[in-house]
């Protein structure tokens, strides 16, 4: 879904995330439900901040993923938390800051993985943010991408992030094609300005990502042999001139 058109803005939005986990989770048949700006697939890697553990003088690390999330996420998605709790709505705007980071973060940064409890800052902030979960990792980025690190942020203190997009995630032993129409009905009801773009499963989105990246690799093939060829038909009419 696209939350652009629908106006709203900041803790406007937010409200949004939260009226959709509230309505859709009371569907018939849904197990749970999440939001997220990403999607399931879509956290692309290299685009993370440089973080240092809280009180280390040692060299930033660059985390290689990032991720807005709603609580409950990563039941819905099948990761585990290792260690300390879940985002809830009271990790608002005016709440202190907090994270989740996956396990290879944690490892990377603390060395162990139970770390709910330090803290973290962004290279070249003094404010220290609250690591409140480790999670398991996942390949957010693809089936072909391993982990990475990743840090998850609650949509409450990322607001800015929230209006690119708004994937909607639900776990239910349903046949997809048997709740969509209950899905769409719900969303219009509940903001009748927003547009959703598809409904799919993620054995769908990995069909695509996987055809995406296939597509690209025969591409780059394509081309370095166009460039081969173009390169060996200049020699020869070099040789020919001469």
């Amino acid at each position: 879904a696209l939350p652009g058109p629908t106006g709203r803005h900041g803790p406007a939005l937010e409200a949004l995330w939260d009226s959709i986990d509230d309505r859709l989770s009371a569907l018939p048949g849904v197990d749970s439900v999440a939001v997220s700006v990403e999607g399931v697939l879509g956290a692309s890697p290299g685009g993370g901040p440089s973080i240092v553990a809280g009180g280390s003088t040692q060299p930033p690390i660059q985390v290689e993923r990032t991720m807005t999330v709603s609580p409950d996420f990563f039941r819905t998605v099948g990761q585990q938390i290792l260690d300390g709790r879940d985002f809830d709505r009271q990790d608002g705007v005016d709440a202190p800051p907090v994270t989740i980071v996956s396990e290879a973060l944690a490892r990377r940064v603390f060395g162990v993985t139970h770390a709910a409890g330090r803290q973290i800052r962004l290279a070249g902030s003094a404010t220290p943010v609250d690591v409140v979960g480790v999670v398991s990792d996942a390949r957010h980025a693809g089936p072909r991408r391993p982990p990475g690190t990743m840090l998850y942020y609650p949509p409450g203190q990322n607001l800015r992030r929230l209006s690119r997009s708004m994937c909607i995630v639900v776990r239910s032993p349903l046949a997809p094609a048997s709740l969509a129409p209950a899905l769409r009905r719900e969303l219009r009801a509940i903001e009748p300005a927003l547009p959703v773009l598809r409904i799919d499963t993620v054995e769908e989105q990995l069909t695509s990502v996987l055809f995406q990246e296939r597509l690209i690799i025969a591409l780059a093939a394509f081309f370095a042999a166009l460039a081969m060829l173009l390169t060996s038909l200049g020699l020869y009419a070099g040789l020919a001139f001469a």
